[in-house]
């Protein structure tokens, strides 16, 4: 009984401890939730702030460019009331020329967070706030506009940097350090420099395309400035034999990593141009000699003097001289058939038998004689 009592004590505890349990959990996720909430709700609200004060920013280069060029607007018409944006928009669209006299570059697209485009995004980033950075505003509008081009994850990332400095003096390479340390990969350098050492030309691969892989993958090392002597040897060894043996003669040979590539591409052009003639090369096979079916002539595989007497042979019928070996009429040597039996081991045999029935050739005064003395001798 008092074994009983405990177990179903236990089990109540056991019960309560997954309930308690399961409330925690309930109420976790329900502050997560909340906090995603606050999160969309406040990067909605930065957003619309960073538009809005983006939008007056070129509103007002707009209005002061319009005023130096006698109000005129880019498609030829003064802005209504009301227009302003519109004619912001259309300003950045079609990259009208600022009062410094620059071109408006386009907006660049949204990183998204991944490590092998972080460097593309980040050079168009640098180039727009080159040109248009009085446009955007100030270094602190800057640091915002880089962000303002990030993402929703890569975002998500930066915000809390980002809420730490906000209404604090601020900088784009601020904005820009931050991203470095977490989009650029620490061994990314060490590794394209492995891969560059290992890098080599296919056999059959066309230089102008090897050498833009080499040139992307030397950017990505960091060596690019190392000097000649480095680059001319790391060139060298990559290339294949058949680049080496054509650039190998040329006088004077170039000591700089520029004439290197340059004299590479200019070889492996021609080299490309006389593959190309090759390939396109067409051998026209001869025609067989006579019709495709003349068992007699070409296609038989007779000379024309031998298909002559081939024909000929055929035309007077069936051969009527005596045969060398059996002396038989009727058939030539190449016929005979004791020829034939010769071969299965029964030849000499058959010819004594055919040499001894064999009649006189009546036409032949020297063969009747020569069978007369022979039979008067046996």
């Amino acid at each position: 009984m008092d074994t009983r009592m405990m177990d179903d004590t236990e089990r109540m505890h056991r019960e309560e401890r997954a309930a308690e349990r399961r409330a925690d959990r309930a109420e976790r996720a329900s502050e997560r939730e909340e906090d995603r909430n606050d999160t969309a709700a406040s990067l909605h609200q930065l957003e619309a702030r960073l538009t809005a004060s983006l939008t007056a920013s070129m509103e007002a280069v707009m209005m002061r460019t319009l005023d130096q060029r006698g109000a005129t607007t880019a498609e030829g018409a003064t802005p209504g009331p009301g227009g302003a944006a519109n004619t912001a928009n259309k300003v950045l669209a079609l990259g009208v020329r600022t009062g410094s006299g620059r071109q408006q570059l386009p907006v660049p697209e949204f990183f998204t967070g991944k490590r092998e485009k972080y460097e593309a995004w980040k050079s168009d980033m640098l180039l727009k706030l080159d040109f248009d950075g009085h446009a955007i505003g100030s270094p602190s509008a800057q640091f915002a506009y880089i962000y303002s081009c990030l993402a929703p994850d890569p975002k998500l990332t930066v915000m809390p940097f980002f809420n730490a400095l906000r209404g604090l003096e601020t900088s784009p390479e601020m904005m820009f350090n931050k991203l470095d340390s977490l989009f650029i990969d620490p061994n990314a350098k060490a590794n394209a420099r492995r891969k560059l050492a290992q890098l080599r030309q296919g056999p059959n691969e066309p230089a102008s395309k090897f050498i833009a892989k080499f040139e992307q993958m030397l950017n990505q090392t960091g060596l690019a400035d190392q000097g000649d002597e480095l680059l001319l040897m790391t060139l060298e060894a990559a290339l294949n034999s058949v680049t080496k043996k054509a650039i190998a003669y040329t006088k004077p040979y170039p000591t700089t990593y520029e004439g290197l590539k340059s004299l590479v591409g200019e070889v492996g052009s021609r080299v490309e141009g006389l593959v190309g003639q090759v390939t396109n090369f067409s051998y026209q096979q001869p025609e067989p000699y006579g019709e495709p079916m003349d068992l007699r002539a070409g296609a038989a595989g007779l000379s024309p003097g031998a298909a002559a007497i081939s024909a000929h042979r055929e035309a007077a019928g069936p051969f009527k001289g005596t045969c060398y070996r059996c002396h038989k009429k009727g058939h030539m040597f190449k016929d005979c058939p004791v020829r034939a039996g010769q071969k299965s081991g029964r030849g000499d045999k058959n010819v004594r038998a055919a040499r001894a029935t064999a009649p006189p050739d009546v036409s032949d005064s020297d063969s009747d004689n020569s069978y007369v003395s022979l039979t008067e001798n046996e």
